[in-house]
């Protein structure tokens, strides 16, 4: 139960032409490959036999050591020997070997994160076709299931420390194809590594597959340098994320003679989509591109096949550190307020000339006006307590938000949300001295009040809902309460006597 290569063609081929299907022994060189023409004739130079079989007139060429092999006869898989000696008489030339349609590996790596605490689901599918199903097929024949699990969750502890299976390797074989997929699942515990000083959470991934691929050249090297060919990976790591992605979908590809390479990246909802590419098109890399090859390794390993993302999910337990920008924003929106509302207060609205004729004239501010003071008061206090407690002024709030669907959406909503607040509180702080004025536009400026209260929380509501798909009911009841109030005082200034009597006051005030 033993055999050569010398041996296994001859029984094929001998096998193949009892059966009618005439069949000839090959001699070839498996490192010379096309190369050995150039050598004197040698019965030395050959170190590998395979078979070539006539089949309805095509030429098949089979290597009858690959064990495990799959597929259609007329279309297995034959390595890229590219020349060899064919035995039969008559014959006294090299041929030609014709390449087989060469084999691929697609593999996807999924994340799912839950928080940043829970552990990580890990799902690895790897579909394997041609020469690779080969492969791989044989590996788990001669290994066993049981020793191949336990060399899958040895490599993955290498870069998680907890990695666990959750389920046994499942393996599933179409002969007929030549396709082979295994599905593995894991958990993932203490699957980031946090920050102490400022509450980061941080994860990295790595095409480790395709970088194993990479070879490091060195300087002295001045031949050719052979690699894995043929190889054809189709890598992908998807990573789902329940804060969504602020990520750009981007390109990267590098096309050279004997090798091609790209990366996407692509969001979708929850999902980061990394893709890398990567196939080996010749079995060495010449002579005259080993400089640029040694400069594509370099970047590759160092930056494309790796990534890094982090995310803070407790803003309230990071560092206080000041926003700048959101600071000049705000002192600017204050600055063109106070010079509107100086324009607009010193405005001449004296239709006739006033005169206080009688010191009780306008009466004293009272009743429901003393409640319309302490609204006025209470609102630029509670905008400012807002503003602290939420962290708006913080640079870890202003980079939380680039974890969100769009960051530019997310920063932009969240300037709009300050601009907001700001503008009520300067136009309630403008109301009030227009009350204690008792200015005769007071009653004007109080409806615009309480009319933007209730617009500005009921847009800044659908922004958040559409934007961010934050839906909150709690949301929507502020809503519907503000408008109520809105209402009632708006009632209340139309129809009250001593709103009409109190803010009578025109600019200038002749007296």
């Amino acid at each position: 139960r033993y055999g050569d290569c010398k041996d296994k063609s001859l029984l094929l081929a001998s096998i193949l032409n009892a059966g009618g299907i005439e069949a000839h022994l090959v001699l070839l060189n498996t490192d010379l490959k096309d190369k050995i023409n150039d050598f004197i004739p040698s019965a030395t130079l050959f170190n590998h036999m395979t078979v070539v079989a006539n089949v309805n007139g095509k030429q098949v060429y089979i290597d009858a050591t690959m064990s495990n092999q799959r597929g259609k006869g007329i279309d297995l898989y034959y390595p890229p020997y590219h020349e060899g000696l064919v035995l039969k008489p008559g014959n006294n030339a090299l041929t030609k070997i014709e390449e087989t349609k060469k084999g691929k590996i697609v593999c996807e790596e999924k994340f799912t994160i839950t928080d940043e605490h829970s552990p990580v689901k890990f799902k690895v599918t790897t579909a394997y076709t041609l020469n690779q199903a080969d492969e791989t097929r044989d590996q788990i024949a001669s290994t066993g299931m049981a020793k191949m699990e336990k060399n899958y969750l040895d490599y993955y502890s290498k870069t998680y420390s907890k990695i666990e299976a959750s389920d046994s390797i499942i393996v599933k074989d179409n002969e007929e194809k030549n396709e082979l997929t295994t599905i593995e699942n894991y958990t993932i515990k203490d699957f980031f590594k946090r920050d102490s000083t400022n509450s980061k959470y941080t994860a990295d991934f790595y095409a480790d597959d395709i970088s194993r691929q990479l070879l490091n050249i060195n300087g002295q090297i001045k031949t050719p340098v052979s690699v894995s060919y043929p190889y054809d990976m189709d890598f992908t790591t998807n990573i789902i994320l329940p804060y969504g992605w602020d990520i750009a979908n981007d390109h990267y590809a590098i096309n050279r003679n004997s090798y091609k390479f790209s990366l996407d990246k692509t969001v979708s909802d929850y999902t980061l989509s990394l893709r890398y590419q990567f196939a080996y098109l010749k079995d060495y890399i010449p002579l005259n591109e080993l400089s640029e090859f040694k400069e594509d390794v370099k970047n590759l390993k160092n930056d494309k096949l790796s990534f890094s993302f982090y995310y803070i999910p407790d803003i309230k337990k990071v560092p206080f550190q000041l926003n700048k920008l959101l600071v000049v924003v705000t002192i600017l929106v204050i600055a063109v307020f106070i010079y509107g509302g100086i324009r607009v207060f010193r405005a001449d609205t004296r239709d006739t000339e006033f005169n206080t004729i009688d010191n009780s004239f306008p009466p004293a501010l009272g009743g429901w006006l003393i409640v319309l003071i302490i609204v006025l008061i209470a609102n630029p206090l509670g905008v400012i307590k807002d503003l602290v407690e939420d962290d708006f002024y913080s640079v870890s709030k202003w980079n939380l938000l680039t974890t969100g669907i769009d960051s530019v959406t997310n920063r932009s909503l969240l300037i709009f949300e300050i601009i907001g607040k700001i503008l009520l509180a300067c136009l309630s702080v403008f109301c009030l001295i227009l009350v204690f004025k008792k200015r005769d536009i007071a009653p004007r400026f109080l409806k615009i009040y309480f009319l933007s209260v209730g617009a500005f929380l009921f847009l800044d509501y659908i922004l958040n809902a559409f934007l961010k798909g934050n839906f909150t009911t709690d949301q929507v009841g502020r809503i519907v309460e503000r408008i109520i109030v809105a209402a009632i005082w708006t009632y209340y200034i139309n129809i009250s006597t001593r709103v009409r009597q109190t803010f009578v006051i025109p600019y200038p005030n002749l007296t």
